[in-house]
């Protein structure tokens, strides 16, 4: 078996490629390649502060793994050695970790590789987070699960197939070419490529993926990934890094004036005006309607990208049209509802406008499960409201009680209520690369009491309240961003009919 083990493990680390390709670097990849250059190429001077959000995902995506790992595979032994944050690491020493000398790591991996091909050998049903190699391909990384199955292979009369889990409920493209990664990885190791591989999502349910579907695209995949490890630069694309390098991509997009400033530009778009020699704000100023529209490019939709690179050039707000209507009720209230990491709402806040008052109310759930308590709160207080008009921010459709009312159709009441970000985008182009509140709020000179607020920053404070409701610090804090996200709604509306862009009558 020793021998049998030597040559197996001679066969994944003779010849090894120049590079190295993990697992993690397909799905970086798939998200963002500017990002997977960074990570190899730029200093970590420049990576992202600490994110709130980030670390928020990072936890609970591993808190979803090891509770899976738990329950369908109790009392086994996870084989891989310990991960450990080397980004953070070689941060914290202000150093640029040497990426392009791969043989230092090497040596941990192959002692660990040996580790795992001894327990193949074996035949060790199941295998939790082993390390796997194929140097001569550059390739390595660390597969969640190898379930033993019955049939020929170097290993005897079994072999092993790949079982990833990923906490989203829904399974994306970049989960699966990373399965199949260690799919072919496993392959090469075993001498058996699996003809399937398996993603369980964040529902816990199996899926199961033919590898022969995904094998042209993976090639390409790591075709493509290994003329970045060569230095090749992607485009900057505005908004799609990754943490922790999405500060760094926006700074180049930036400074490359790239069209990707242009919010809501979709990608054929784009590519119509690159073949036009269009690829800069700048040049989209003095684009050739003629020659765009022979691309059937709509001419509204140019319009409003054109005013849009004019506004950015000039830092102006730039109005569209002749004011909107709206009611002129005696309140005015702006609706805002914060939701956690599964999308479970936790607070409904609602600043009251009159003449005469302004007041925050805000309406807090006391934990999973008490959604339907809040609603109701919520629908009590408003009938004490009369004239009143709602100001919500989001997508069209869906305010911020749709999904409650749905989930709960007995407490449906008809509430209308008004888009203000429809509204803000039908009247004026504000010079901000995307729409969103904070930005568009900024701009206008708000500035919420926590410089550092997020999203991922108000949910954790909620849930250190929830564990431990003495901590009146934590509740503090999330009824202050709550009241600043509906203020600064407040403050878009104000300055909205200041402007001529909406008349109350």
């Amino acid at each position: 078996m020793d021998l049998a083990l030597n040559a197996i493990l001679g066969k994944c680390t003779k010849n090894p490629a120049p590079y190295r390709i993990s697992g993690s670097d397909v799905t970086l990849f798939l998200k963002s390649p500017l990002s997977l250059y960074c990570k190899y190429f730029v200093d970590y001077s420049e990576m992202d502060p600490r994110d709130y959000t980030q670390d928020l995902f990072t936890k609970y995506g591993h808190d979803h793994e090891n509770r899976l790992l738990e329950e369908r595979y109790p009392g086994n032994k996870r084989h891989a050695y310990k991960k450990r944050n080397q980004t953070t690491k070689h941060r914290r020493r202000g150093r640029k970790k040497n990426y392009q000398d791969p043989s230092r790591l090497d040596k941990i991996r192959i002692r660990n590789l040996q580790k795992t091909l001894q327990n193949m050998c074996n035949g060790t049903e199941n295998l939790l987070e082993p390390q796997i190699c194929f140097l001569p391909w550059g390739m390595h990384g660390s597969p969640d699960i190898l379930e033993r199955r019955e049939g020929t292979s170097n290993f005897g009369e079994h072999y092993y197939i790949v079982k990833e889990i990923k906490s989203s409920k829904k399974i994306k493209q970049k989960h699966i070419m990373q399965a199949a990664f260690y799919n072919m990885m496993l392959g090469e190791m075993q001498g058996r490529i699996p003809d399937e591989f398996y993603l369980l999502n964040g529902a816990g349910e199996d899926t199961t993926y033919s590898y022969e579907s995904y094998r042209e695209t993976l090639a390409d995949v790591l075709t493509k990934i290994i003329k970045i490890k060569n230095g090749f630069v992607p485009p900057a694309i505005y908004g799609h890094g990754i943490f922790p390098w999405s500060n760094y991509c926006d700074k180049v997009a930036v400074n490359n004036d790239d069209l990707s400033l242009i919010g809501k530009m979709e990608g054929n778009t784009r590519q119509v005006l690159e073949q036009n020699g269009i690829n800069t704000v700048s040049k989209l100023l003095n684009f050739n309607r003629l020659k765009t529209a022979k691309q059937k490019i709509k001419s509204e939709m140019m319009d409003r990208h054109v005013t849009k690179a004019a506004a950015l050039k000039t830092n102006n707000a730039i109005s569209l049209k002749n004011a909107i209507p709206i009611s002129a009720t005696k309140n005015t209230i702006f609706l805002r509802l914060e939701e956690g990491l599964n999308g479970e709402p936790y607070m409904l806040g609602m600043l009251v406008r009159n003449e005469k008052t302004q007041r925050f109310v805000p309406f807090i759930s006391a934990g999973s499960g008490h959604d339907k308590e809040m609603l109701s709160e919520f629908l009590r207080h408003l009938k004490d409201i009369d004239d009143f008009e709602i100001y919500y921010w989001g997508n069209e459709g869906e305010t911020p009680v749709t999904r409650l009312m749905q989930k709960y159709p007995d407490m449906a009441v008809d509430i209308p209520m008004n888009n203000l970000q429809k509204l803000m985008n039908d009247t004026v182009v504000f010079p901000t690369y995307r729409d969103r509140l904070k930005l568009i709020a900024e701009w206008i000179g708000f500035e919420w009491a926590d410089s550092e607020a997020e999203w991922g920053k108000g949910v954790l404070m909620y849930t250190r309240y929830i564990r431990d409701m003495t901590r009146q610090d934590c509740l503090e804090y999330v009824l202050a961003y709550g009241q600043d996200n509906c203020t600064a709604m407040a403050t878009i509306w104000d300055w909205l009919v200041a402007h001529g862009c909406l008349r109350r009558i």
